[in-house]
């Protein structure tokens, strides 16, 4: 990179001294340019030129791809089952998505659920909120209301129908239930 810009800069400086080699004075008459001078002005490019071509000479000498171990000796690679497992989780979490939107599609009230229920189930996913365990038997998640109200109650009755399933928190008798937070209502000073 440097080798480049210096050669580009000695090259702009040999175009402008030939330019103005090759533009006469008014009234001048003839341009003779000889050998000599062409040469002269051209020289101090040589040194440049020849830095460029041997770090492009060098560049093209490094592998474009390296194995990791050669790179950093010592590093671990991912093993294929790693990858598998990565690849899995991925797959789970789309999948639940995908779940989730298709149960907003039939039973959800949202007006824009055939457009937007993967983006809602997302944001069902993300939104924060918090668990409660005070009652026995149960493990209520308690999820903070969205900012749009016809969201945050498009949740709310998936939220319902997820508690009709009566699903069990895995490994436990526990049974989920899901609720949506109600909005505080503003301060009026």
């Amino acid at each position: 990179m440097v080798a480049r810009t210096h050669y580009h800069q000695v090259s702009a400086e040999t175009d402008a001294a030939m330019l103005a080699l090759k533009t006469p004075v008014y009234g001048a008459g003839k341009i003779t340019i000889t050998n000599a001078m062409h040469n002269a002005i051209h020289a101090p490019l040589l040194a440049p030129e020849t830095a460029l071509d041997t770090a492009e000479t060098a560049h093209r000498e490094i592998p474009v791809r390296l194995p990791l171990g050669e790179l950093v000796p010592g590093q671990e690679v991912r093993g294929t089952q790693v990858k598998l497992s990565t690849f899995g989780i991925r797959m789970s979490a789309f999948n639940t998505v995908m779940t989730l939107a298709r149960e907003i599609l039939t039973n959800a009230g949202y007006a824009r659920a055939s457009q937007e229920a993967d983006a809602l189930a997302s944001a069902a996913l993300y939104a924060s909120g918090g668990i409660d365990t005070t009652a026995p038997g149960y493990l209520t998640i308690r999820l903070d209301p969205l900012p749009i109200a016809s969201v945050s109650k498009a949740i709310a009755e998936l939220c319902e129908h997820l508690i009709s399933t009566e699903i069990r928190y895995a490994g436990t008798d526990l049974i989920l239930r899901y609720t949506v937070k109600n909005r505080e209502p503003a301060n009026k000073n």
